[in-house]
């Protein structure tokens, strides 16, 4: 595990955490074998956050290259899924108050 991983590492498991809540899935399903919902949880992070893609998907245990063909994905399903929408945002909102919580 590289050093910009091991300084992100608590960070995105408070933040995978929070999206597992979110989308009603298990933790470990996020950072497993739930690749729609894994792709999601980066593309979140990665505009949430703003963490590199390389370490996401080091983290994430995800392709880089398929991760980033989910994120053109999202960003097209994000202006035509109402609920998609909803979730992107419900999950941007619980993060701004955990954070806010945290000062």
């Amino acid at each position: 595990m590289d050093l910009n991983i091991k300084v992100h590492s608590k960070l995105l498991n408070r933040f995978t955490a929070n999206c597992a809540l979110l989308l009603n899935v298990e933790y470990n399903s996020l950072r497993g074998f739930d690749t729609n919902n894994k792709a999601f949880a980066c593309f979140c992070a990665s505009r949430i956050l703003k963490i590199d893609t390389k370490i996401l998907s080091s983290f994430y245990r995800i392709d880089e290259a398929f991760m980033l063909s989910k994120f053109e994905d999202f960003q097209i399903h994000l202006e035509v899924n109402d609920k998609l929408f909803i979730t992107y945002y419900e999950i941007k909102n619980l993060w701004k108050i955990v954070i806010a919580d945290e000062a």
